[in-house]
């Protein structure tokens, strides 16, 4: 069952934003913040100094939240980890065990991606999902699985609609190997012993 309580009750957690690591948020134009509070428990997770980092495309970092609202501390806060900030950017699944992100993931060349990264509260663990375009996805939490639910399908991309993601065969990371979680990523997506299905639809996408 998926808990998400309503946004307005962000406005009851007294976060610091300017105090967490990343830009000079003096610096971002039109700048903003979304927090989404757990229903269950004293938590809430966070995507800060969001800002539009190409034409009608936005994001910002992850940050994880415990109670009481009023004087909340940071419960983790990973070195920069970009996500995107639309509407369903923070879903709370299977009673506020799991924290789902639209991650956004860049090699520093030209490949770009967004997958699902599921943050496991109770363990303090992370994994991701492949997705070139989980903006445009929710989960759905079930007793086969956790099914992918998507919005508008765009033409270019593979279509994942109604796919079952089994938390089980993923591969979790302690929080503390989140840098090593993103290396796994890339290595899986464009090393030699993958198909190339990656590199061929991007270029496919951006003409490369």
């Amino acid at each position: 069952m998926n808990t998400n309580s309503d946004d307005e009750s962000k406005n009851d957690w007294k976060i610091d934003f300017d105090s967490l690591p990343g830009p000079d948020r003096s610096e971002l134009l039109y700048s903003y913040d979304v927090v989404r509070p757990a229903v269950t428990k004293d938590l809430a997770a966070v995507v800060y100094s969001v800002f539009e980092y190409r034409m009608g495309s936005y994001g910002g970092f992850f940050a994880l939240f415990e109670g009481p609202p009023e004087t909340p501390r940071i419960l983790w806060c990973p070195d920069l980890l970009q996500c995107t900030a639309y509407l369903n950017t923070l879903q709370w699944l299977d009673g506020d065990r799991y924290i789902v992100v639209n991650g956004y993931m860049y090699d520093d060349k030209k490949y770009a991606a967004h997958p699902f990264f599921f943050v496991d509260v109770e363990l303090q663990q992370i994994a991701y999902f492949q997705m070139i375009d989980s903006f445009n996805a929710v989960i759905e939490s079930t007793e086969a699985g956790w099914i992918i639910r998507e919005d508008k399908k765009d033409a270019r991309l593979p279509r994942r609609d109604g796919e079952i993601i089994d938390p089980q065969a993923l591969d979790w990371f302690p929080w503390s190997q989140v840098d090593e979680m993103k290396t796994r990523y890339w290595e899986e997506v464009k090393g030699p012993e993958k198909p190339n299905w990656f590199r061929r639809l991007i270029g496919a996408i951006f003409g490369h």
